[in-house]
């Protein structure tokens, strides 16, 4: 079997095209029905006179049967497709992420998320093998949204915490475009910053950017905005990615197996996510010796607006804090989300939490905190200075790297809490994000 080499969408689909021409203008060469005529010899007489048997003229023929491959075609389309070939050798399994799904078909994916937005109804997208045909009929899981050519080579993404996924697949040059390169930390795409496109710079969704982009598809962040179905109606794929409602740390991380779908990098998402998985669990196993009277108590959250907002007890941050060692406040409390309670609430439950974790990323000091909210000092954790925050790499518009990598690299999260928490047990690890609140 051989295979285009990778090329922009917009040039792969006139491939198939141009070669058929190409084949039928080689069949029919330069001959005409005169031409034939007068070029034929009279063999009779002589075959006549003959007396030798006639000479075998017969040419063996053979015809090249398509090889399935090996591997996934990460830069390039089936040439001639067979029937029966499995062109997905590499594929993906789940373990935490429970929002979305994905089957193989020999020459197609389905990829479903179960929530594109909170409340939104499940969807599936076909990803068809280009150099395949699209299949006439689909028994997909959810009403399919689109049906898309892969690998995909220009992507518009919504949320930086798309990119660190992209990077660690090693397909950042097919960003084509970001919502807004102000909160983006990454070097390898503030380094392409000049190629890539700005589409909601605003906060408001310019559908012409987006359109004239020559993307093959958009990325959501978890969100509906009225702008995507204009897109829709034009044939741009809209593909939603809500990694953030997932509860789990490592639920959030393996949606670099989602991103790896569509670039057919199934075998890469699998190598990097199990490096994370295994550095996960590794501090886990150094935090799961910790004794339960030995667990500092922990809170989380910020005042915003007079309510006061911390995360839910069956929530991705709780399971970090009770996976690093530590007990929190309000580990008995069944949300996933966030709490928004009044700081009064949160003063009678976390009063005498010894240590306050993910506050206000712009609390310049503890002083500043209580010039922002004088109640603040009311903490125990505000009074003995153990207030930590994720903002030791921002850039500068105020882009959290936290925001971005984070998802990706849970087990950096862990490490950071776990010396937090338990020092003596993580002499060794040097702070990824977090840092103490300067007095």
């Amino acid at each position: 079997m051989t295979a285009f080499p990778r090329a922009r969408r917009s040039t792969r689909r006139w491939l198939p095209l141009l070669l058929a021409l190409a084949l039928v203008a080689a069949a029919c060469g330069d001959s005409d029905d005169e031409a034939t005529s007068e070029t034929t010899v009279d063999t009779t007489e002589a075959a006549s006179d003959s007396t030798e048997a006639p000479e075998d003229t017969t040419v063996e023929t053979t015809t090249a049967v398509a090889e399935p491959p090996t591997a996934n075609l990460t830069d390039s389309c089936v040439e001639t497709a067979a029937d029966g070939i499995d062109y997905f050798p590499e594929q993906v399994d789940l373990e935490y992420a429970a929002n979305f799904s994905v089957s193989y078909h020999g020459t197609y994916k389905i990829l479903t998320i179960n929530e594109p937005f909170p409340g939104g109804a499940a969807e599936s997208y076909v990803l068809v093998q280009c150099g395949t045909e699209a299949p006439a009929d689909v028994d997909a899981p959810a009403p399919v949204a689109a049906t898309i050519e892969i690998p995909i080579d220009g992507l518009l993404s919504s949320s930086t915490t798309h990119l660190p996924f992209i990077e660690q697949l090693g397909r950042v040059d097919d960003l084509v475009g970001v919502s807004s390169l102000g909160f983006v930390s990454s070097e390898a795409v503030l380094a392409r910053s000049a190629d890539l496109i700005e589409y909601s710079s605003e906060g408001v969704l310019d559908t012409e950017v987006v359109l004239t982009a020559g993307a093959d598809v958009l990325m959501t962040q978890g969100t509906e905005d009225e702008g995507y179905q204009l897109l829709r109606d034009a044939g741009l794929p809209v593909v939603a990615n809500a990694e953030w409602l997932e509860p789990t740390p490592l639920g959030r991380a393996e949606w670099i197996k989602y991103m790896a779908v569509l670039f057919n990098e199934e075998a890469a998402a699998t190598e990097q996510f199990e490096s994370v998985e295994a550095d996960y669990d590794a501090v886990v196993a150094l935090a799961g010796g910790v004794a339960d009277e030995d667990r500092p108590s922990i809170m989380t959250g910020a005042d915003f607006g007079g309510s006061f907002f911390a995360a839910g007890g069956d929530s991705y941050v709780a399971q970090l804090i009770a996976d690093a060692g530590g007990a929190y406040v309000w580990s008995d409390n069944a949300d996933t989300g966030s709490l928004e309670l009044d700081l009064e609430a949160q003063l009678e439950r976390a009063g005498d939490a010894e240590i306050w974790i993910n506050g206000s990323t712009f609390w310049p000091s503890l002083s500043g905190m209580l010039d922002e909210e004088p109640r603040y000092g009311e903490f125990a954790s505000h009074a003995s200075g153990q207030v930590w925050v994720y903002n030791r790499i921002q850039n500068e518009n105020g882009g959290v790297d936290y925001f971005e990598r984070g998802v990706t690299r849970p087990d950096l999260v862990l490490a950071d809490l776990l010396k937090i928490f338990h020092p003596e047990l993580a002499e060794d690890h040097e702070f990824e994000w977090y840092q103490q609140v300067p007095g």
